[in-house]
């Protein structure tokens, strides 16, 4: 399994994302995982929403959890109701 780090100035990641398009999910795909920071993906969350992810694992979750309970207004809270928690997943 290969990983790409995406991670550095928002030049530097602009031009990872030229790489989202690779993510296949195939053998020969040239990376199967993303690793980056919370504050990354926060800042391109819009460019991670193109991408088709079968997972997701965010750690800390549960902080974030809190933080959207606390400020639903929040664009923690928002984030955290809008995308990445459905309510149809028990």
């Amino acid at each position: 399994m290969r990983a790409l780090k995406y991670a550095g100035t928002p030049e530097q990641r602009k031009k990872l994302r030229t790489q989202f398009p690779d993510a296949t999910g195939l053998s020969e795909a040239p990376f199967h995982v993303f690793v980056t920071s919370c504050a990354c993906f926060l800042q391109d969350y819009l460019h991670f929403c193109q991408l088709p992810f079968e997972v997701v694992l965010l750690d800390d979750g549960v902080s974030w959890m809190a933080a959207a309970q606390g400020d639903p207004n929040s664009p923690i809270g928002m984030v955290w109701e809008g995308a990445m928690f459905s309510k149809n997943d028990h």
